[in-house]
């Protein structure tokens, strides 16, 4: 694809360029040679030289010369003075061949080419009518004054909301580094703008360019310096379209719903909520989530402005970009797709949910010993009708499985197990598997015991803080609350006396290994204090709730483990050639055993059966 048919996939028909190498000022030029006065004598012009007078504090004399040379000659003048800054920067400066090769390429005509000083007014002009199809060149310093003019420039667009494409020439940046630059300069114009005006920037590293004499690498510097803007603009436009469009639906959900009668908030909001053991509002976020998720889905697939930006998108793709390394732009796309799974434990547990399925816990590090010193995550996985607490405070069924989650080692990553299925995310950097072949059962009125507190944690403390509570919590809160007030009340057992807690009714968890019966075995504790956290008097059972994978990924995963627990096998070929150890053989020579030595050993009836026979595994 070429420069200009890149450009034409972007829609720009036209591309201006503001940079201080435009400037014909000599008002500027003497400023800026009278602030790197410095490096006059190193420009190699000799009379200019001679201007500087230590007597002449004004320096009237560098006025006068400036003034009254030739516009060629000015020109020569502020080439070397941008050449020398440049050079005492550390940086190379472009060179007349170079920007003249700029201007073929991108079709940019000499009265598109404007210093800064001139931007203002021809920004002004240029904004007074549409500018969709614009492009903007911008270099980021002007090096005949101030540092910040590039960033002024595109607070200039913005505020004349500039509906164009915004290229930033710098050298501080490199090709490395372009995407970081681009959104720090976001994060400087977001403050005190509209943030629907900015537009979407996209910053080109000078040392993209190479030494600027090569056409071959301007050229694919150019086409991908397009693709970056091309990918940019079309987020930026979907985004822009898709905020005005949420706002709109989460109206309409706003007015519907102001729209019922109270008898029907009463019948289908209210008693629904109570019915199911939720929250009396969840139907409303239900609705409003429907309505927003709906519109959505119906901005991207149907509206031209969506379309076109696929579109655009599509046919970039002929522009190969050089992948970035997996730092922050990997985490941010990893935070997405936890976000699409895992509910934080701050919004079930300082929400006081009750249990559901999906709901992962953790050895909680305040009761750990120093034998239960690993910390070891289990998710709760059960038919969610039967582990949901209803508003009579009963369920279904009493136990559900609690699935161990084991750490994938990093070289194990790409290895597959049906018995150990991974995690479609992390759970703080490191990849998780569901160990299938270690599930326990788990006793849900013990668990629920995190349901009642802000934190989390499976214990219940002594004068433990009331909560406003969900009907079906509150019923069975009062009961599980008298035992264990009943228990911390007493004094603990001695000698030959039964401990209360050895009651089957507190046992957490049945079966499972690793240490889990042991670790979660009720115990009662004194108060104590760690880590700026203090807990009372208590009856604990070791675990805290640290989150929730989200009801239809649960639901996969309980899928999963019953479909392996459910898997047919069948019986072994007893005619099959086996190698034995040498100690279970007669001899070294009996070691092998052929399927036909076997079959003559059989009996003619049993020979004419079948071989394999079905059964359940």
């Amino acid at each position: 694809m070429q420069v200009q048919e890149a450009l034409a996939v972007l829609g720009i028909n036209r591309t201006v360029w503001i940079d201080d190498i435009f400037s014909t000022s000599r008002a500027q030029l003497i400023s800026a040679l009278r602030e790197h006065e410095h490096l006059v004598p190193e420009l190699g012009i000799a009379d200019l030289a001679a201007t500087l007078n230590e007597f002449d504090v004004e320096r009237e004399a560098l006025r006068d010369f400036i003034e009254q040379a030739s516009v060629e000659r000015t020109a020569t003048i502020r080439t070397a003075l941008l050449d020398k800054i440049a050079e005492s920067t550390g940086v190379r400066e472009f060179g007349d061949v170079f920007v003249q090769k700029m201007r073929e390429l991108l079709s940019i005509a000499q009265d598109d080419c404007w210093d800064f000083p001139q931007a203002g007014d021809q920004l002004a002009t240029l904004c007074a009518t549409p500018t969709d199809q614009v492009s903007c060149i911008v270099d980021l310093n002007n090096g005949l004054g101030d540092q910040g003019a590039g960033l002024d420039t595109i607070r200039l667009l913005s505020e004349k909301t500039f509906k164009g494409t915004v290229f930033l020439l710098t050298n501080e940046a490199t090709t490395a580094t372009e995407a970081e630059l681009e959104k720090e300069l976001r994060e400087q114009l977001r403050k005190g703008l509209d943030e629907v005006n900015i537009p979407p920037v996209c910053v080109i590293a000078k040392g993209r360019f190479g030494d600027f004499a090569d056409d071959g690498v301007i050229k694919e510097s150019l086409r991908i310096a397009i693709k970056r803007a091309g990918l940019r603009r079309s987020l930026h436009h979907v985004l822009g379209f898709m905020k005005s469009e949420l706002e709109a639906a989460y109206t309409t959900a706003q007015e519907t719903l102001y729209g019922l009668a109270p008898e029907q908030l009463d019948q289908y909001i209210v008693e629904m909520g109570y019915g199911e053991g939720l929250s009396e509002l969840n139907v409303v976020e239900r609705a409003v989530t429907a309505q927003m998720a709906t519109s959505i889905r119906k901005g991207f697939a149907s509206s031209p402005i969506a379309q076109a930006s696929a579109m655009r998108m599509r046919k970039l793709r002929q522009i190969e970009l050089q992948p970035k390394g997996h730092g922050q732009v990997e985490e941010s796309l990893s935070l997405f797709r936890r976000l699409e799974i895992w509910e934080e434990p701050a919004l079930i547990n300082e929400g006081l949910s009750p249990l559901a399925s999906g709901d992962v816990f953790s050895f909680d590090p305040f009761e750990l010993t120093a034998a239960d010193a690993k910390l070891r995550r289990y998710v709760l996985l059960g038919q969610p009708c039967d582990v949901q607490l209803r508003g009579d405070g009963h369920r279904r069924q009493p136990t559900a499985f609690f699935v161990p989650l084991v750490e994938v080692p990093p070289e194990e990553e790409d290895k597959k197990n049906i018995k150990k299925p991974h995690l479609p995310f992390k759970l703080d950097g490191q990849k998780y598997a569901c160990d299938f072949g270690e599930v326990a059962l788990v006793q849900l009125t013990v668990l629920e015991l995190a349901s009642y507190r802000s934190d989390g944690r499976v214990c219940f403390e002594q004068n433990q803080p009331a909560h406003v509570l969900l009907p079906g919590l509150e019923i069975q809160h009062g009961k599980i609350k008298r035992q264990c007030d009943s228990i911390l009340n007493a004094p603990p057992a001695r000698g030959n006396q039964i401990d209360p807690l050895a009651d089957p009714k507190y046992l957490l968890t049945f079966g499972g290994r690793g240490g889990l019966s042991t670790a979660t075995k009720a115990k009662r504790k004194e108060p104590s204090e760690r880590d700026d956290v203090r807990l009372g008097a208590r009856i604990t059972w070791g675990l805290r709730r640290d989150g929730r994978i989200r009801a239809s990924y649960a639901a996969a995963m309980l899928r999963n483990y019953l479909a392996v627990v459910g898997r047919e096998a069948y019986d072994l070929d007893f005619t099959e050639q086996r190698r034995t150890t040498p100690s279970s053989a007669s001899n070294s020579e009996a070691a092998l055993v052929s399927p036909g030595a076997a079959a003559h050993a059989l009996s003619a009836d049993v020979a004419d059966r079948s071989a394999v026979t079905e059964k359940k595994a």
